[in-house]
């Protein structure tokens, strides 16, 4: 069977690439080991925030501006939203990588990023403290344009969409092999095989072996993520509550306040445990 393009992996990167090619007018098929949806690769746990000012590196900042159109446009598409602009309040050292970062971006491409003191923190968002001892002077920004996007649904929206468009999604079909052949591309799987003009290998976890002959590094980390019950309403969305990212001396931690029954979510930025073998943790 051939395409105009196979896309290898059905999550966050793959749906989207699926997505946007078949709009482009591509003939295109995803492949995926699991069914679609699935809780195996980094886009589940419900929710992932949404921002502008990365605090990683300003040329980020484009990529995300861009993103923010094409969400809406996706929104608009599908009659549900995906994203909800809740804020976001950034707490770390003035000299640590994080607001830093935050500020060199904010800065660069003029958004809309505002500090506030310990005091001002406690008094507008009675949830959150900022650590009392500490040699480094700790305060926050908060990005009124960041939030928090619905990922599984996310990734649902986006095939739905490209199936309307003429994709060819096929899950519980891993792939074996793959090479370049003529001018494109065969794929081989437990079941079939394809060939296409171009190969899309958005794969997550399983990349390093799809990409071997590379001699990339690629290390898969596991990077747990909790739900919390809570009684203190100042941790709910609709009591005004951002989303949150803490930089400490044990590592980078963020979070998303209750939004409905599952509780206050929090999860480490940095760190994880690595996986040797994604297929079975």
């Amino acid at each position: 069977m051939n395409f105009d393009v196979i896309v290898l992996g059905t999550g966050g990167v793959g749906s989207g690439a699926i997505y946007h090619l078949a709009r482009g007018g591509a003939r295109v098929l995803g492949l995926d080991r699991f069914t679609a949806g699935h809780d195996r690769g980094s886009s589940h746990g419900r929710t992932r925030i949404m921002r502008q000012a990365y605090y990683e590196h300003p040329d980020y900042v484009p990529l995300t501006l861009r993103a923010y159109q094409l969400w809406a446009d996706l929104e608009q598409r599908r009659g549900e939203q995906l994203f909800h602009e809740i804020g976001l309040l950034q707490i770390g050292p003035t000299e640590g990588d994080v607001l830093r970062g935050v500020q060199e971006s904010a800065q660069r491409h003029d958004l809309d990023v505002e500090e506030f003191s310990a005091e001002e923190i406690a008094l507008r968002w009675p949830g959150f403290r900022l650590p009392a001892q500490t040699s480094a002077k700790m305060v926050g920004l908060f990005e009124r344009r960041a939030g928090y996007l619905r990922v599984e649904a996310c990734v649902e929206a986006h095939l739905k969409e490209a199936t309307k468009l003429g994709a060819t999604l096929r899950g519980q079909e891993p792939v074996v092999s793959w090479r370049a052949e003529g001018s494109g591309v065969v794929v081989r799987t437990e079941q079939n095989v394809y060939s296409a003009d171009r190969l899309v290998i958005a794969a997550g976890a399983w990349s390093a072996t799809l990409l071997a002959e590379l001699g990339l590094r690629l290390e898969v980390r596991r990077k747990p993520q909790y739900w919390y019950a809570i009684d203190d309403n100042a941790l709910r969305t609709d009591s005004g509550c951002p989303a949150f990212l803490y930089e400490t001396p044990s590592g980078i931690f963020y979070g998303i306040p209750q939004i409905d029954e599952e509780g206050l979510k929090v999860a480490c930025q940095s760190g994880g445990k690595i996986v040797a073998d994604p297929t079975n943790l």
